[in-house]
C-alpha cells in the first residue's frame, strides 16, 4: 500500500515494523514492512514495485538481499518504525539492521517529516 509517494507500507505491519530509508533517484522513501521479514526483503520488494533492477550483496547472515546502492537508488538507512501513533501523524524510528550494518539516518527522517506533514521522531535502540 502506498500513502503517499514518499511513504509506502509493504504488507500489513500493525503498530510495529521494519524500516527502509532510501532516495529512488533524489526522492526520499519511507518504507516500512512487517517486523518478521528481514529488513532486505522489505528493500527487494520496494525496488521490485519501482521496476528498478539491483544486484545482490551476501550478508553476514548468509541470506543474499539488494545491495545499498545501484543504479536509480540508494539507502541512507534501516531500523524499526513504532507505528502506534500514525493516526496523530507521528512515526517513530529507531534501531539499525544488523544485517547490513546500517541504523536510522536522522537527516532523511527530517525530510520525510517535512514531505508528509508528520512528525518522525529518531531515537537509538538495539539492532534489529
Amino acid at each position: 500500500m502506498i500513502i503517499s509517494p514518499n511513504l509506502k507500507i509493504i504488507g500489513n505491519p500493525r503498530n510495529i515494523g521494519k524500516a527502509v530509508q532510501l532516495y529512488i533517484g533524489e526522492i526520499p522513501i519511507l518504507a516500512i514492512g512487517e517486523l518478521e521479514p528481514f529488513h532486505g526483503e522489505l528493500l527487494d520488494k520496494v525496488l521490485a514495485e519501482e521496476k528498478i533492477l539491483f544486484e545482490r550483496r551476501i550478508l553476514n547472515d548468509g541470506t543474499a538481499y539488494a545491495q545499498l546502492e545501484g543504479k536509480g537508488y540508494r539507502v541512507v538507512g534501516m531500523g524499526m518504525a513504532d507505528l502506534w501513533e500514525i493516526s496523530q501523524k507521528i512515526i517513530n524510528l529507531s534501531g539499525e539492521s544488523s544485517g547490513y550494518e546500517i541504523g536510522i539516518d536522522k537527516e532523511h527522517a527530517e525530510k520525510i517529516g517535512k514531505l508528509l506533514k508528520f512528525e518522525i521522531k529518531v531515537s537509538d535502540n538495539d539492532k534489529l
